[in-house]
């Protein structure tokens, strides 16, 4: 629920919340690790703020590889802006220590397209 205005833009953008994370636990050994999927909103100047979800693959620090994966996105376009996710963390620990909404930290990059 936390916003922020972009410096240098006329972007404001929320964080609403981690809809989804399916990233194996440091702990953990798996055959693959899947993406973690955050909602956000965003509003340009006096707009009305549009709703998107976006979706990364991360290491175990959280931080997001600067690629796109087929069926996964990772970035959005707004105006002139493209957003993308930098890092979502923490990471899953181990299968019986749930993360709360509230520990949970984006890093996004906001960049001219």
């Amino acid at each position: 629920g936390e916003s922020v205005a972009v410096t240098g833009t006329d972007l404001t953008i929320t964080f609403h919340s981690v809809v989804s994370d399916e990233r194996c636990p440091r702990e953990v050994e798996c055959a693959a690790s899947g993406p973690v999927t955050v909602s956000l909103s965003v509003q340009q100047g006096d707009g009305d703020p549009t709703d998107f979800t976006l979706q990364t693959f991360t290491d175990t620090n959280g931080r997001s590889p600067n690629v796109q994966f087929e069926g996964v996105t990772n970035r959005t376009e707004v105006g002139e802006y493209v957003i993308q996710i930098a890092s979502v963390t923490p990471h899953p620990q181990n299968l019986n220590t749930k993360i709360e909404a509230s520990e949970y930290r984006i890093a996004l990059l906001v960049s001219n397209n």
